[in-house]
């Protein structure tokens, strides 16, 4: 995964911001990271939501916390920020490159985006996220931010490739592969 630029939900990092007030730190996920170019974001943060924070969960499309009330545009204005957040990064860096500028319309020329998600998270999760009843039961979707994420990546440049993992999908990734982590 050479030259590849790394999205990661923050709290993988360490970074106290989930909704309880800690974090889901993983030291495969770090030590995975350890010299790669990557961009730490908690969208939730971002779109305004305090730290710690009543827990959210996605019900039928909507992000509804556990009082009832129905926080989607919230949920909705992070994902904004932090996908305007990668793609000011990405801008920032080709305009501060010292090499030969490429041709992005070259269908020969790839940007390579990995995302590395909070599993099962209303705004990170990937495949499965909380149904919405706050009994800890699981359904098929994804959170806020990843779904912005996979439907806007061609806004990142045309020849844009995105991968989104799970932090489990991700050491997986590497054990098939014989890495040790």
């Amino acid at each position: 995964m050479k030259d590849v630029l790394y999205l990661v939900s923050y709290c993988l990092l360490g970074r106290n911001c989930r909704y309880d007030g800690g974090n889901a730190e993983d030291g495969s996920v770090i030590k995975f990271l350890r010299g790669k170019r990557y961009i730490p974001l908690c969208p939730e943060e971002l779109g305004g939501l305090s730290t710690p924070r009543i827990p959210c969960e996605i019900k039928d499309g909507r992000v509804i916390n556990m009082n009832g009330c129905d926080i989607t545009e919230e949920f909705q204005l992070g994902a904004k920020k932090a996908f305007e957040k990668v793609k000011r990064f990405i801008e920032d860096n080709e305009k501060e490159s010292t090499a030969p500028q490429l041709n992005t319309n070259d269908i020969s020329v790839r940007r390579k985006i990995c995302a590395i998600m909070k599993s099962k998270s209303p705004s990170c999760g990937k495949g499965t996220v909380y149904d919405g009843g706050f009994t800890g039961r699981l359904i098929c979707g994804n959170g806020v931010f990843t779904e912005y994420l996979q439907r806007n990546v061609t806004k990142l440049g045309p020849n844009c490739q995105l991968e989104v993992l799970t932090e489990d999908e991700l050491k997986q990734r590497l054990s098939e592969d014989g890495v040790k982590i």
